[in-house]
């Protein structure tokens, strides 16, 4: 019996330090739980903002975690930079064009520079000075450091002059010969019956000469931009001359300069009178395809019929 009872309050107590170990156990696991618990608490109530300064960034305080975590993965991964042609895009939106149209853009007569046609009056001219030319490669004139080279373009002043005059001549031409295209004033019509007045020939005509224009003028325009900028390239190497030889150069440069620069001014002069022309014949064109289509809709085929007040109007409306 004694041992029995023994043997239980032995049992009894071992299973009582048991439960006190577990409780034990549980009340330090609740302890420390609550102590992390807190510590987040306190950890989310103190701003970023000493934290975000000792990383080097710039963000307000009191950011969530997710933001924190999305910063720095941006910071890690950069976004890629653009494309070439996206960056030149943003920075400029017409590079996104072709690059023909990008050149157009910047200059137009980039897109059109047609070969001059040798049996055209104007080839003919040019083939002239050229044979009238003596063959010499380079022309050369002393400089401070050596020799100073113009344009390989250049192939003297005689042969400038001969050019510029063969353009001058052009000019000329074409003012004389299309004229009578700008003086019909198309584009001031105002009435049908003024329209109907036009005989179809002289409008077909008109409209060829419109064309032909627009070809010799744009052969004309190129051989001008070509002739006048070998010209310009010369006066400019004029600057590095240096004429230690004769007891006068300042005057002798500035002579030179002020030649070619009279040259140039002088084609200057008329290839603007052109421009001006081809402008104008430019709007006649335009004026007479729409007019075209106006005949062909509302004038009649018979002479004999007179539409409105059409009898009695001036065929150009003045």
């Amino acid at each position: 019996m004694g041992i029995n009872r023994a043997s239980e309050a032995g049992v009894a107590s071992s299973l009582l330090q048991y439960a006190r170990s577990k409780k034990y156990k549980a009340l330090s696991f609740a302890r420390s739980f609550g102590l992390i618990a807190l510590s987040v608490v306190v950890l989310m109530l103190i701003p970023d903002k000493g934290w975000s300064q000792q990383s080097g960034w710039t963000q307000q305080g009191g950011q969530s975690g997710a933001h924190r975590l999305y910063a720095a993965r941006a910071k890690e991964n950069p976004a890629p930079p653009a494309t070439p042609t996206i960056a030149r895009a943003k920075e400029n939106p017409a590079t996104l064009a072709t690059p023909t149209i990008a050149r157009v853009k910047e200059n137009p007569a980039t897109l059109a520079t047609p070969a001059i046609e040798p049996t055209s009056p104007l080839g003919q001219a040019l083939a002239s000075c050229d044979s009238d030319t003596a063959v010499q490669e380079t022309f050369e004139l002393p400089g401070l450091k050596g020799e100073v080279t113009l344009d390989r373009c250049y192939k003297g002043h005689g042969h400038l002059i001969c050019v510029f005059n063969a353009l001058i001549a052009e000019a000329k031409s074409l003012t004389d010969t299309y004229t009578p295209i700008v003086d019909a004033k198309y584009p001031e019509f105002n009435s049908v019956e003024n329209i109907c007045q036009i005989k179809p020939d002289n409008l077909a005509s008109h409209t060829a000469g419109a064309e032909d224009f627009t070809k010799r003028f744009a052969m004309l325009k190129s051989k001008y931009e070509t002739a006048s900028k070998c010209a310009i390239n010369v006066k400019q190497a004029f600057r590095d001359v240096v004429l230690s030889d004769m007891t006068q150069p300042p005057e002798i440069l500035k002579s030179m300069t002020e030649s070619i620069e009279a040259d140039v001014t002088r084609v200057s002069d008329v290839e603007n009178q052109t421009v001006d022309l081809a402008a104008k014949v430019e709007a006649a064109k335009k004026a007479m395809k729409t007019i075209e289509k106006i005949h062909r809709a509302m004038c009649v085929k018979d002479k004999t019929t007179v539409i409105g007040r059409a009898g009695n109007a001036d065929p150009a409306g003045h």
